[in-house]
C-alpha cells in the first residue's frame, strides 16, 4: 500500500526539524560538534513528529491513504478500523507519536 500522505507529513516534519535545529544552532549552540547536531536534529525531530500527531495530522493522513488505496471502503474506513487502528513513527531510541 502506499502512503503518499503520511510520507509527505513525515517530510514536513523533518524539514521542520532541520530549520529549528539550524535556528537552534545559528543562536545558541556555537562550536558544537557533529554527535551533538545529530542528537539535537533527532530531539527536534521528535518534537515536530508528536506535535503533527498530537494535532490529529498522522492519523488523518494515514486514513486519506487508506481510502486512496481501497476506494471501495468509502468513509467507513474509520468506522472499520475505529479506535483500534494504531500507528507509530519512530525516531531510534524514541518512539515518537502514536494514533
Amino acid at each position: 500500500m502506499r502512503i503518499p500522505k503520511l510520507i509527505k507529513l513525515i517530510s514536513e516534519c523533518w524539514q521542520e526539524a532541520e530549520k529549528s535545529t539550524c535556528f537552534l544552532l545559528t543562536t545558541r549552540y556555537h562550536d558544537k560538534d557533529e554527535p551533538f547536531i545529530t542528537d539535537l536534529f533527532h530531539g527536534e525531530l521528535g518534537v515536530a513528529v508528536k506535535e503533527a500527531s498530537d494535532k490529529g495530522r498522522v492519523r488523518w493522513a494515514f486514513m486519506e491513504d487508506i481510502r486512496n488505496a481501497f476506494p471501495e471502503l468509502g468513509h467507513s474506513v474509520e468506522k472499520l478500523l475505529g479506535q483500534a487502528c494504531s500507528i507509530a513513527i519512530s525516531v531510534p531510541e524514541a518512539t515518537v507519536l502514536s494514533l
